[in-house]
């Protein structure tokens, strides 16, 4: 086989601008930690409460979810109630 006009399989890799979408991207986990370092300059903070911290962020994220989905939910049918009121009313006035 000629290796002259061989084809690439990913040309766009020449690019200067390309980034390899495969190489470690650092985590939230990771971030986190650099942050509460960077905020809490000298005190020693175990991997565990690291843990701890970041789990208290998902709980709360979960729970702000959740909510969001309550107040959707509940707001779609306040709405669609206060429409079939008004609909209803305006069938009674009109006989």
């Amino acid at each position: 086989m000629n290796n002259e006009f061989r084809m690439l399989a990913n040309p766009y890799r020449l690019s200067k601008d390309y980034q390899d979408s495969d190489a470690p991207k650092s985590s939230f986990s990771e971030g986190l930690r650099k942050v509460i370092e960077d905020e809490y300059q000298g005190l020693y903070i175990s991997p565990q409460v690291h843990k701890e911290i970041r789990t208290s962020i998902d709980d709360h994220i979960q729970e702000y979810i959740r909510s969001q989905v309550v107040n959707e939910v509940v707001d779609g049918a306040l709405e669609k109630a206060i429409k079939d009121m008004l609909s209803q009313e305006e069938a009674i006035f009109e006989i």
